[in-house]
C-alpha cells in the first residue's frame, strides 16, 4: 500500500525504505490461501475472479513509473529464503523496473534469511544509513 501510495503522490515522499514488500500480487499468497479472498473485499471487488484478473494492474510492481520519474531513493531488504513474499517475483522484478526507467532503486539481498523479523532486517546498519542520509538530504539548503 506504501509504494501505490508514494506512486500516487510522489511530491509527498522523501523516500521509501521497505522490507520484503508485497510488490507483485499475482505473488500471493502462496498457496492460494483464503486470504486472497479477504484481499479481494478490501480490495473492494465482489468476486475472487475478477480481483485475480487486475491483480498485475493493482501491484506496486506496475507502478515504478512514477517513482522512478520522481527519482524516489528507494531501499529495499529481502532474504533469498522468502518463501511467503519471494524476492524473484517482487522485490527483484521491481527494482529492475524502476532503475531501466532511470529511477533510484537497491536491493539488498539477505542470504539465508525469510519472511522473518531478525536483526538482519529490522537493525540493519544500511537501512539506518539510508534513512539518515536522506534526512540530512531534506534538511540541507
Amino acid at each position: 500500500m506504501a509504494f501505490d501510495w508514494a506512486a500516487e503522490h510522489p511530491v509527498d515522499v522523501r523516500c521509501i525504505a521497505g522490507i520484503y514488500p508485497l510488490l507483485n500480487l499475482a505473488s500471493w499468497p502462496p498457496g492460494g490461501s483464503p486470504l486472497l479472498s479477504q484481499a479481494a473485499t478490501a480490495y473492494g471487488y465482489a468476486s475472487l475472479p475478477e480481483f485475480q484478473k487486475q491483480l498485475i494492474q493493482l501491484s506496486p510492481l506496475s507502478h515504478a513509473g512514477p517513482l522512478a520519474k520522481a527519482k524516489i531513493p528507494i531501499l529495499i531488504l529481502h532474504g533469498d529464503s522468502d518463501r511467503i513474499v519471494p524476492v524473484r517475483e517482487n522485490s527483484q522484478p521491481f527494482v529492475t523496473a524502476c532503475t531501466g526507467l532511470g529511477g533510484t532503486a537497491q536491493l539488498l539481498i539477505v542470504p539465508g534469511k525469510g519472511h522473518e523479523e531478525v536483526d538482519e532486517y529490522f537493525k540493519s546498519d544500511r537501512l539506518l544509513q539510508f534513512l539518515l542520509d536522506q534526512l540530512v538530504k531534506a534538511t540541507t539548503p
